[in-house]
């Protein structure tokens, strides 16, 4: 999955000129807490303001007995990162997780502004490779980390009958032991949890979802 198939093309940018009170009443209106700043003329990312950036200068200048409007040029983060929008999904949420990012601008050919990504785009396109807007079965496991368990596990449900709709896995650091999640295509998991049970492995929960 790449980040042009999560981020949002349709973004709203502001200019360096503008007030912060313009801008933070756009914000509010449009439930945005990010905005890139992009030069009128030259239409090039310049920046990126969020929503408590402009509260907190508010704030200071309100404090401050300050009356002049400052301007988005005097607040934003002029050093911005961005991801290119052919990237894969993977390394945004990685970004956005160690620098503590909302969002992400995107860019395409010669660095232009194509999109932005957020968190909610990310937890989007997670719930859809999880495959958890589809009817099914979750069977949790406990797993040893070991060559081939997935496979195995594969070739469990596939002797019974089934399919997966998805495969989440996680071992902690210097653990032996690890956790998968099987999201199965079926109504009846019987079958395949007991066929997991009799291969040894330990199911440690099972909940179905249909719609």
């Amino acid at each position: 999955m790449f980040v042009r198939n999560a981020m949002n093309r349709q973004v709203e940018t502001v200019s360096p000129e503008t007030d912060l009170r313009s801008c933070w009443e756009t914000m509010q209106a449009r439930g945005y807490e990010v905005m890139p700043v992009r030069e009128v003329r030259t239409g090039s990312l310049v920046g990126i303001v969020t929503a408590v950036d402009l509260l907190t200068h508010m704030m200071e200048d309100v404090q401050a007995g300050r009356t002049a409007e400052r301007k988005i040029s005097e607040v934003m983060t002029g050093d911005t990162t961005t991801i290119e929008e052919d990237e894969i999904l993977e390394e945004a949420a990685r970004i956005m997780y160690n620098h503590d990012y909302t969002a992400l601008p995107v860019t395409g050919e010669r660095g232009k502004l194509v999109g932005i990504v957020t968190l909610a785009d990310l937890g989007r396109m997670i719930i859809q490779m999880m495959g958890f807007t589809q009817p099914g079965t979750r069977i949790s496991l406990s797993v040893p980390d070991r060559v081939g368990k997935l496979a195995d596990l594969a070739q469990i449900v596939k002797s019974c009958g089934e399919s997966i709709a998805s495969i989440a896995t996680y071992t902690p650091e210097q653990a032996s032991i690890g956790n998968v999640v099987l999201r199965v295509k079926t109504q009846r998991p019987k079958r395949v949890v007991e066929c997991l049970r009799d291969a040894g492995y330990r199911v440690l929960h099972v909940s179905q979802e249909w719609e």
